[in-house]
C-alpha cells in the first residue's frame, strides 16, 4: 500500500499538490510547456530557481536543509525524528552520485514539532513519511516529500530507539568510498553520542587510519548539522 502511495505523488507536479494537501509552505513555483522555456526564464532572474521536472521550475530558498520523518504505529503518527543531511563528496563533488555522504539523525517527538500539523494529515496507509525542508526565515518551506523506508537513515533510528519511547542523543552516518571512486568501494559508517559533535569524534574514532588504506571520507561531517540544529533551535523550531 505505501509503494502504490508513492507512485501516485512521486511526479513533480503531484508532490507539489500533495505539499498544499499537507498545508506546508511552498516556494513559488512556475509551470512552463518546455525545459528551455523554463532555462530562459531562469536566466533572466536574480533568484535561484531548481528545475523540478516536467516545465516545472521552484525558487530555491536559503536556509539550512533538514527533513522530519514521523511514522505510523497503527493508532497515531510516532516515532518522529529529524535528519541533517549532505551529499556532497569530500573532494569537489566529483565522485560517483549518492543519495547521502553524511547524515545526522535526533528523534523529536511528532506532539511536539511544528511539523505535527501537516503530518496529522497523512493518510496512514503511507506508513513512513518525509517531509524535506529548507528553514527560510524562521519557517519550513516545503522541497519534497519522500514515502517508505530510507537507508541509511533506518539504521540510525534503530540506533536511538529505547523501549521507553523517544530515544536521547544522536546518530551519525558517514560514507566511506575508495578513491579513484568505485561504487563497489562504498560503505558506511555509524556512531552515536549525547551531542552531535560527540558522536560525529566517535564516528571519526572508528574511521580513524582509514585514509591510510586508500579510503576517502568527509572530515567536517560535524559540521554543517551543528550549525543547522543550533539554527532549528535559534528560530524556536524545535
Amino acid at each position: 500500500m505505501a509503494e502504490m502511495t508513492f507512485n501516485r505523488y512521486s511526479s513533480p507536479e503531484k508532490n507539489i499538490e500533495y505539499a498544499f494537501t499537507l498545508g506546508m509552505k511552498v516556494p513559488e513555483v512556475k509551470v512552463f510547456s518546455s525545459f528551455d522555456d523554463a532555462v530562459v526564464f531562469a536566466e533572466g532572474e536574480e533568484r535561484v530557481w531548481v528545475y523540478r521536472g516536467d516545465g516545472i521550475l521552484m525558487e530555491q530558498l536559503t536556509g539550512p536543509r533538514f527533513s522530519y520523518e514521523a511514522r505510523w504505529d497503527g493508532e497515531k503518527w510516532s516515532n518522529g525524528n529529524i535528519a541533517i543531511e549532505d551529499r556532497h563528496l569530500f573532494s569537489g563533488d566529483q565522485g560517483p552520485v549518492c543519495k547521502t555522504n553524511c547524515l545526522t539523525v535526533f528523534e523529536h517527538s511528532v506532539k511536539r514539532t511544528k511539523m505535527s500539523k501537516h503530518i496529522n494529515k497523512v493518510d496512514p496507509e503511507v506508513e513512513v513519511i518525509r517531509l524535506n525542508c529548507v528553514l527560510h526565515s524562521g519557517k519550513a518551506y516545503y522541497e519534497q516529500i519522500e514515502i517508505g523506508p530510507c537507508e541509511p537513515r533506518d539504521v540510525l533510528v534503530d540506533m536511538l530507539s529505547t523501549d521507553n519511547g523517544i530515544g536521547r542523543g544522536f546518530a551519525c552516518a558517514m560514507m566511506v568510498y575508495t578513491y579513484p571512486y568505485s561504487v563497489d568501494g562504498m560503505y558506511f559508517l555509524y556512531d552515536k553520542g549525547e551531542s552531535i559533535k560527540d558522536a560525529w569524534n566517535n564516528l571519526y574514532s572508528q574511521a580513524d587510519g582509514l585514509n591510510q588504506k586508500g579510503y576517502c571520507y568527509r572530515i567536517d561531517g560535524d559540521v554543517n548539522p551543528r550549525r543547522a540544529f543550533h539554527e532549528l533551535k535559534r528560530t524556536r523550531f524545535l
